[in-house]
């Protein structure tokens, strides 16, 4: 009888700790941001400054995830830590090259619909 009783305590036990566990993994998911994407087209031909750009990009603390294609001169990006993300936030980490982007898209990612490339019917 008192390893029936044992049995059922220890189950208890396992049982509370799995059922806390995830609840804690649920609750640090929701404590996550928004993750958002932007992507562009630059005006740029020079490899070289293409290549500094995403140097650039990657030292931004709000970026997760940066890719210059060079071929196709695309940009694209996904954010991490913001709440709040605009074409102003792009176009404020291009720098200089700002002024030779052009399609720019802002979205939230796996939420919005990200625009195929090659762009069409875009500034």
């Amino acid at each position: 009888m008192k390893i029936i009783a044992i049995l059922l305590l220890l189950s208890s036990f396992v049982t509370n700790k799995v059922i806390g566990q995830t609840a804690n993994e649920n609750s640090e998911v929701t404590k996550q941001t928004t993750v958002f994407f932007a992507q562009c087209m630059l005006s740029i031909t020079d490899e070289e400054e293409l290549k500094a750009i995403e140097v650039n990009l990657r030292s931004n603390p709000y970026i997760s995830i940066v890719r210059v294609d060079i071929p196709t001169r695309r940009v694209f990006l996904l954010t991490k830590n913001i709440s709040f993300f605009s074409e102003e936030n792009v176009t404020s980490w291009l720098g200089d090259a700002a002024s030779k982007a052009s399609c720019i898209q802002v979205g939230i990612y796996g939420i919005d619909p990200v625009a195929n490339y090659p762009f069409t019917n875009c500034n």
